[in-house]
């Protein structure tokens, strides 16, 4: 245990790829004694295909997988970059 201290781990604009980035965090840190500010619940939707990153009973287990443990939706990304292109556009 570091410092002999507990640790919690916060999230803030969180989106499903950070999501999934803190879990593997948290998962590695023997003293994290709480996790709050989740907030994936708060997106319209995310360019995260798979794992479901609904909390289960007030808690989201560590994923497993490869890398990060996510799977992107490739559509997602694609209307990602084009709600982004648009806002660039109307911008200038």
């Amino acid at each position: 245990m570091s410092a002999d201290i507990d640790i919690c781990i916060h999230g803030l604009y969180e989106t499903g790829i950070t999501t999934c980035a803190a879990n593997q965090i948290a998962a590695t840190i023997p003293n994290l004694d709480d996790g709050n500010q989740y907030m994936n619940h708060f997106l319209c939707w995310d360019i995260v295909k798979s794992p479901d990153l609904q909390l289960v009973n007030g808690k989201l287990p560590v994923l497993e997988g490869p890398g990060l443990g996510f799977e992107l939706d490739e559509a997602k990304v694609k209307q990602a970059s084009e709600l982004f292109d648009n806002k660039l556009i109307d911008k200038e």
